[in-house]
């Protein structure tokens, strides 16, 4: 006899990868009306314009985001906030189901893989951008492949007979990436030196979606290896809808091509390295192998140099460094490889200012909750404490400064106290010592964005994300990198296109810590009745 609740949980997942499914094409449809590179999405439309066609008749079924569609569709300035406001409530709760065990893996796995394919197809071939990055990475390196300068030091815009010159956001500001990938920008604007914006669009697009491949198959590998070592209670298919259906992937990494997708490759292909070191026989020079991953990830973007710290901390307390020797042996080596990575550009020491900006938190103020209660002090502290209003922006500067060493001294004293706590359990059996790496660098990653960091975009919250998918929805810090992520997600994009007050951009913030606290609510009732009901059933019939 078939039971009804795994069939009604499977018609549920059906039912809810349909809507996610149809979130993911919305967003897709909706850059055909909103978007960040109009420029770029003319000759998308004549590169691809079989996905344009597509995309138009997509948004007559978009009504209830409030688009009009017609020869000349009009699309609500919410609207792609609103498509990934439903797909994140689709992704949370089709990880749910999946969470539950239920349903058979002959279902869940065609239909997790089914929607991410879908989705990554239409993002893909998206009409339009949502963030200019692409068109800013080809410019910087075409300044390095085409014009043989150092893009840490001239800007694109010094170069008026290019034709990108004066293409996307940041034309008249140098590169401020790792110059592992002003490589990757070197060597693929050199091979495509005479394409087209989109053509060199698209080579991004397909570079970031193998890396997304690569990323989902690594999650499945070390979630299987991870749950017969007892690190881990998520099943892979749990792990991989975790990465594959999350909206905050599948915009940035596959509609935006950020470099997070090659980054977080690297990292995973770190944690990877760890498993077999902790668990395999050639252990010696594995923990090393997954430090020079972190490195190459933060010649990328600083970000894995995190992750890094904590996976060194770990290396040195259990001894596996081997001396002395074995440190600065793998110094030399990632000096060497940093050297050889950074070779053309090493005639400035601006190849440096990536890192400076990482001390500084960031490059300018963007989209940070403690913005708001820098602004409240502008108006009713700052004044009372004698700081004149000239310049304009001195008040504010003043405000900014109390908020912000206020954040960064919790900030702090967290690191001192996770830092203990990776001590004492480095030393611990193999579970608890991987657990702890990625618990520990997940929260340090997430805490930055919310303590440290003094500009966020959407994209930021990719960087804990692999440690949560290891982790599962299960793991009280996972499901806050998740919540945390779509919150911000609709927000970052609806003040995007329809910017809002700054005493409003704290909510994304108020939304996720309500949802966590309901999250854990709920757990604790569950976990209640599970032992309510085993009790019961030890004490037997009365």
């Amino acid at each position: 006899m078939v039971r009804r609740g795994p069939v009604g949980l499977a018609l549920a997942l059906v039912a809810i990868a349909v809507v996610l499914t149809w979130a993911e094409l919305a967003i897709a449809a909706l850059t055909v009306c909103l978007n960040e590179t109009p420029d770029l999405a003319s000759g998308l439309r004549a590169q691809f314009p079989a996905s344009d066609a597509t995309a138009r008749w997509l948004l007559a079924f978009l009504t209830p985001l409030g688009v009009s569609a017609g020869p000349t569709p009009v699309c609500d300035v919410a609207a792609p906030a609103r498509a990934m406001a439903v797909a994140g409530l689709a992704y949370v709760a089709g990880i749910c189901i999946l969470d539950l065990g239920n349903v058979p893996r002959l279902l869940s796995w065609p239909v997790v893989i089914g929607v991410a394919i879908v989705a990554r197809v239409a993002l893909l071939f998206v009409p339009g951008l949502l963030s200019s990055d692409i068109i800013d990475y080809a410019t910087h390196g075409r300044v390095a492949s085409l014009h043989a300068a150092n893009p840490y030091v001239l800007t694109p815009s010094q170069f008026p007979s290019d034709p990108f010159a004066n293409l996307g956001a940041w034309p008249t500001t140098v590169t401020v990436y790792g110059p592992l990938w002003t490589r990757v920008d070197t060597v693929l604007t050199g091979i495509l030196a005479n394409a087209s914006l989109a053509e060199i669009t698209f080579a991004y697009k397909l570079l970031a979606t193998a890396a997304d491949v690569v990323s989902a198959c690594l999650i499945v590998w070390i979630v299987m290896r991870w749950g017969r070592l007892g690190v881990t209670r998520v099943a892979p298919v749990v792990a991989a809808a975790m990465w594959l259906w999350n909206p905050l992937v599948n915009v940035e990494l596959i509609g935006n091509a950020h470099n997070e997708a090659v980054m977080l490759t690297l990292v995973l292909l770190a944690f990877a390295l760890l498993t077999l070191a902790l668990t395999g026989t050639a252990r010696h020079w594995l923990w090393p192998a997954a430090l020079l991953s972190l490195w190459l990830g933060a010649l990328i973007k600083f970000v894995p140099l995190a992750i890094g710290a904590v996976v060194a901390l770990v290396w040195l307390r259990r001894g596996a460094a081997r001396g002395v020797r074995s440190v600065a042996a793998l110094i030399v080596i990632m000096i060497i490889v940093s050297l050889i990575v950074a070779a053309p550009w090493l005639d400035s020491p601006a190849i440096a200012a990536p890192v400076v900006g990482l001390a500084n938190g960031g490059q300018r103020f963007k989209d940070v909750w403690q913005d708001a209660p820098a602004a409240w002090l502008t108006v009713r502290v700052v004044p009372l404490l004698g700081v004149p209003d000239d310049p304009a922006t001195l008040r504010m500067d003043v405000a900014r400064l109390i908020v912000w060493s206020v954040t960064r001294a919790l900030f702090l004293a967290y690191l001192i106290g996770e830092g203990w706590l990776l001590w004492r359990s480095a030393r611990g059996p193999v579970d608890a010592t991987l657990r702890s790496i990625a618990t520990g660098s997940m929260r340090l990653l997430l805490l930055a964005l919310l303590l440290y960091t003094s500009q966020v975009y959407a994209w930021y919250f990719l960087w804990p994300l692999p440690m949560a998918c290891l982790l599962g929805p299960r793991n009280v810090w996972s499901r806050a990198v998740v919540v945390f992520g779509l919150t911000f997600l609709p927000a970052f994009y609806l003040r995007e296109f329809a910017p809002y007050g700054v005493f409003e951009m704290p909510r994304y913030a108020e939304l996720a810590l309500a949802v966590l606290a309901a999250t854990w609510l709920g757990a604790r009732v569950v976990t209640a009745r599970g032992q309510s009901r085993l009790r019961v059933m030890a004490a037997g019939p009365t």
